[in-house]
């Protein structure tokens, strides 16, 4: 009986194997909280806003004289109450979306309407660069929205928030945040934090990150409180954004663990704290942490799917590398299926950031001697 033997290949995973944990200088921390203005932009970002359950009853005292008998009236939500929207109704037939900007319930004295400029259907149409305004604490704030309506319902997408260059106690960063249209800035919102260390470190399969926004950051050795608010300039609203060190109330946990650039853990209230390249020893706010997602060399994510906690007596934190390459192999009539997984230390999971084909673990098989057939993996 001959053999079949399967060889996986992958650049970046071999990489991945062979690269060393990077030093961390630490250095005291500031005496004053370190501010930073952002500046908007209109695209860059993906927050997801959920339209009101299809069960709300959406009535406006005047609409449009509209194409046809197929309309679907529905709402983006604002945080808050349930109230706390901007009712929109959607003429299919025409693919013209008509909004509530007045928030007055009537959709004839609000501008003209939108045309799908994305893609359309009889029952779905989607809105790109919708652009609505906010009052925040009586800072006009505005979102450029990607907006998709159908049959039973709507959802938007914000695209727009701000960024900016910052320096972080002599490290030049790369920061930026996105609003769900709330105002009030938390976990549902979106955190961008680029600097030189990801960049080094970042493979071909690898991605400036978008993440949940975190509390807190510790960044090269030390722990900041974020806190942003707009503020208004001289034509546009900025962010302006501050960290502030935090020394008290604290707990020691230790790290294990190879090529992690980030961890994202979150408490029991559901405030996030950020560890960037996490060093063997950190201190983060008393409390009880579970890990909600993990990077390696900023280039593959993973998402623990078990419950260990961290706390002040549980206090070891092991996640990434080592990391093991697995092929499991099962057969289906004359076909042979191959399943490839990249794992770490915790059983967790990791997968690159893109799915381009260069990026993709490749495998070859062998009868005997001879290969009998070469390819790549594919999604899924």
């Amino acid at each position: 009986m001959s053999h079949i033997q399967c060889h996986i290949v992958m650049a970046a995973i071999a990489c991945l194997l062979c690269a060393g944990a990077q030093p961390q200088e630490t250095f005291p921390y500031p005496e004053e909280p370190l501010e930073f203005l952002l500046n908007p932009v209109d695209d860059g970002f993906w927050v997801y806003v959920p339209g009101v359950d299809p069960d709300t009853e959406i009535v406006f005292k005047k609409e449009p004289e509209y194409s046809g008998d197929t309309v679907f009236r529905n709402a983006i939500r604002l945080g808050g109450s349930s109230s706390d929207v901007i009712g929109l109704a959607c003429d299919m037939t025409a693919g013209t979306l008509y909004l509530d900007r007045n928030r007055n319930l009537d959709l004839t004295d609000d501008g003209p309407g939108l045309r799908a400029n994305v893609s359309s259907a009889p029952h779905y149409a989607r809105f790109a660069n919708v652009r609505i305004e906010q009052l925040h604490g009586n800072v006009p704030v505005h979102y450029t929205l990607e907006t998709a309506v159908y049959s039973y319902g709507s959802y938007s997408v914000v695209q727009s928030g701000w960024i900016g260059e910052v320096e972080i106690d002599g490290t030049p960063c790369i920061m930026g945040m996105a609003d769900n249209l709330d105002g009030a800035f938390g976990n549902g919102d979106i955190f961008l934090f680029d600097h030189n260390q990801n960049w080094g470190a970042r493979l071909s399969c690898g991605n400036e990150d978008r993440l949940t926004l975190p509390k807190w950051l510790w960044f090269e050795g030390r722990l900041y409180c974020i806190e942003s608010g707009f503020r208004l300039m001289d034509g546009y609203t900025a962010l302006a954004v501050s960290l502030t060190p935090v020394t008290e109330g604290l707990m020691d946990i230790a790290f294990e663990g190879q090529f992690v650039s980030r961890v994202m853990m979150t408490n029991e209230s559901q405030e996030g704290v950020l560890l960037d390249w996490p060093q063997a020893v950190l201190r983060i706010p008393v409390g009880i942490y579970r890990a909600q997602r993990i990077d390696l060399l900023d280039s593959f994510s993973g998402y623990p799917r078990y419950e260990r906690e961290i706390t002040a007596q549980h206090h070891v934190l092991k996640v990434g590398g080592p990391v093991k390459q697995t092929v499991t192999a099962t057969r289906e009539g004359v076909s042979l299926n191959l399943s490839y997984t990249l794992q770490g230390v915790d059983h967790t999971e990791y997968k690159p950031d893109t799915l381009s084909r260069e990026a993709r673990a490749r495998f070859e098989i062998y009868q005997g001697e001879r290969s009998v057939r070469t390819g790549q993996f594919e999604y899924g």
